[in-house]
């Protein structure tokens, strides 16, 4: 609800016919969903949205962590990003405001040093598939959102805030998160999910050839090597675990 669906709106009426992806035209869009922020089981995502400088069509990846909920909590659902800074520049999201602050010190540093930067600051060769990161984990990776940031000269968007998301029903919000997490963990799909990750996913991809390989170039494995990445393969080479 919200997030993806308000993101393709506002490209579709504020994106130029045939904008250059990593020119000044190219409109960017960071949209969080209306549930994220709140004890909404899962609600923590963003989309991030743009013409994709690597296909030329629709680009659009989606993030977790907690930068949506601090986002909203910013008092903002969706940030619209056109043009081109004259700078290095970031963003400073925060209680109601965002501010446009000089990143000059933080061009050339990568993800992980600007986050730290940042944080000490608020108590590149650019390619068509970077990433918008988030954390020291979390990536929006897909369809170059990262490359069309680089291009705005924008280094950085850091979202604060004190305040928090009110929910008109808290206690049937609670009720109905805790439904629907026992659902979600007594499912057998959501256990092997949690002890061995998106490992258990290659068979069934593989079944289905929807297994990206050689840079999309084939959807399936050869016979006799994907068995070696399958789900049974990892139970059978597993460490133990308590």
């Amino acid at each position: 609800m919200g997030g993806r669906g308000i993101n393709m709106y506002l490209l579709y009426s504020r994106l130029r016919r045939g904008a250059d992806p990593l020119g000044p035209d190219n409109v960017l869009v960071f949209g969080a969903g209306m549930l994220v922020g709140t004890a909404a089981p899962s609600a923590a995502r963003v989309n991030v949205s743009a013409r994709s400088p690597l296909s030329g069509f629709l680009g659009d990846s989606n993030v977790g962590g907690f930068w949506g909920a601090a986002l909203r909590s910013a008092g903002f659902d969706h940030l619209v990003i056109e043009g081109k800074a004259s700078v290095p520049t970031y963003l400073w999201v925060h209680d109601g405001r965002v501010e446009f602050r000089d990143a000059s010190h933080l061009w050339g540093r990568d993800a992980i040093e600007t986050q730290e930067l940042l944080r000490q600051e608020l108590k590149d060769p650019q390619v068509r598939f970077a990433c918008v990161r988030h954390g020291h984990k979390n990536s929006a990776g897909r369809t170059g959102m990262g490359a069309v940031m680089g291009s705005k000269n924008l280094k950085a968007i850091v979202a604060q805030a004190t305040g928090s998301i009110e929910v008109a029903h808290p206690r049937q919000l609670l009720d109905l998160r805790q439904a629907a997490h026992l659902r979600c963990t007594q499912r057998k799909t959501l256990q092997l999910l949690s002890r061995y990750g998106t490992a258990m996913l290659v068979d069934a991809h593989q079944g289905i050839g929807n297994l990206p390989v050689r840079n999309n170039q084939r959807n399936q494995m050869e016979e006799g090597v994907w068995e070696g990445l399958s789900i049974k393969s990892l139970m059978k080479h597993s460490f133990k675990m308590n």
